[in-house]
């Protein structure tokens, strides 16, 4: 059998009884507003934090306990709901929530 699979879902698909579907990639925010609660939700999540810990001020490691692998996950999923790409230069010191907003305010629609 010679087939010919044009993604990683079709292939998975063949080999389950049931079929894998990929997620469509997300829309990019459209307005500055939309990229700080995405921002907000990301890291919730990743840090497990109550909504007021949320503030520009709030630092990732000291308030929010967020580690090096938080930090990571929280760019990753940056870079594909907001359709960004963040060099490890731009990031890598990031240090407060204030920082990662003012970083993305420049590279997403208004």
């Amino acid at each position: 059998m010679n087939h010919h699979y044009t993604n990683s879902a079709a292939l998975a698909s063949t080999f389950l009884d049931t079929p894998v579907h990929t997620p469509a990639p997300a829309q990019p925010a459209k307005t500055l507003r939309e990229m700080r609660e995405i921002i907000k939700a990301h890291i919730l999540d990743i840090s497990g934090a109550e909504a007021h810990a949320y503030t520009a001020k709030a630092r990732f490691k000291e308030d929010l306990a967020m580690d090096s692998l938080d930090m990571v996950e929280l760019v990753m999923l940056t870079e594909r709901d907001l359709g960004v790409s963040l060099p490890d230069r731009d990031w890598v010191n990031l240090r407060t929530v204030g920082e990662i907003e003012s970083l993305l305010e420049g590279r997403t629609n208004r």
